[in-house]
């Protein structure tokens, strides 16, 4: 028994060290820039005992980044082309979505981390948001063309919690937090390690198809995906008729633009939106809004960087009243993969 647990421990591990590499891989791929923010939060030494990617992994990563960023209807460079067929594939998996819903799915998949596995000429992408606490898989047929899309289904974080490692960790989509026990920083590091484990142990297993398959499953999955991500949307606008936060949103806007070396603002650690690239910084935009005893915070990514979430603390001023940023904190979601 404890030959067979250690052996399930060195899969467990190959998988995670191997998901890490094609998430640098893809980086390198899609969107250089967030190397010099991803690099520095991997130690070296984890870095170099990750498992070498083979070459159709690279090119599914960069064709699966492709479709997360652009989508698959995009011809400009760099968006890679996708056939008919695919594009058919892409929007038959999602029914008929209204303008709105669309809009939402493809703000779901520019803010979401990807993840991908190769067996063969098969492969599987998972994007995964755990402000929404879901994933978009993708199925893909490699030919001799190249890696080919086959469909897109939506599936729960709740789908996988047979295979997590702990009691699901409520998010409170609505804005809430923190819930007494984890404030914002912990239950989002909390809940990505738990659930992006069971993803890639239910992948690993090869029973990720037995999900797919279920389109009662799939179909409650769409729904409730789109659902939080208009939550969210909601709780952002709902901020604004807050006393304090009626210009809360011009405010947040300049303390993720502001070039740290124009010089020192009393509202902004510099050092910290220092560590982001330049393209990073201009394409932040807000995610999320949840609160504090003291006030609002707020979730910010860009995605060329949906693997790092910035949160803006606003506090209010003892004079007028008028919520400003405050502490600024930068959350890797993926450091603890590479540890």
């Amino acid at each position: 028994m404890a030959g067979e647990g250690k052996r399930r421990s060195d899969r467990s591990k190959r998988w995670v060290l191997g998901g890490a590499a094609r998430s640098l891989a893809l980086a390198l791929a899609c969107c250089a820039p967030v190397i010099a923010v991803a690099v520095p939060t991997v130690r070296p030494s984890s870095v170099r005992q990750l498992e070498p990617v083979s070459a159709s992994a690279v090119a599914l990563a960069a064709r699966a980044g492709s479709l997360r960023l652009f989508g698959p209807g995009a011809t400009h460079a760099p968006a890679q082309t996708f056939s008919d067929a695919e594009r058919r594939a892409a929007v038959a998996s999602f029914g008929n979505l209204s303008a709105v819903d669309r809009q939402m799915l493809t703000e779901f998949l520019r803010q979401s981390r990807q993840y991908v596995d190769v067996r063969g000429n098969r492969g599987v992408t998972g994007w995964w948001s755990p402000l929404v606490g879901a994933w978009i898989v993708g199925e893909w047929r490699l030919s001799r063309s190249g890696w080919q899309l086959e469909r897109l289904v939506p599936l729960l974080a709740e789908d996988f919690q047979p295979e997590t490692e702990g009691p699901p960790i409520d998010l409170s989509f609505a804005g809430d937090w923190p819930n007494g026990r984890l404030n914002a920083a912990a239950a989002l590091l909390a809940s990505d390690r738990i659930n992006v484990n069971g993803f890639k142990h239910v992948v690993a297993a090869r029973r990720i198809a037995v999900l797919t398959a279920n389109r009662a499953r799939t179909e409650r999955a769409q729904i409730i995906l789109l659902a939080r991500e208009a939550r969210l949307r909601l709780a952002l606008t709902q901020v604004a008729s807050e006393p304090g936060y009626e210009n809360y949103e011009s405010r947040l806007a300049d303390a993720l633009r502001i070039d740290p070396a124009e010089g020192p603002s009393p509202a902004v650690q510099r050092h910290v939106l220092a560590s982001l690239s330049s393209q990073v910084r201009a394409t932040l935009e807000p995610v999320m809004a949840f609160r504090r005893p003291s006030g609002f915070s707020f979730a910010a990514q860009s995605p060329f960087a949906p693997g790092l979430i910035v949160i803006v603390h606003f506090e209010r001023g003892a004079a007028d009243r008028s919520a400003r940023p405050g502490r600024i904190e930068i959350l890797p979601l993926f450091a603890w993969e590479a540890s």
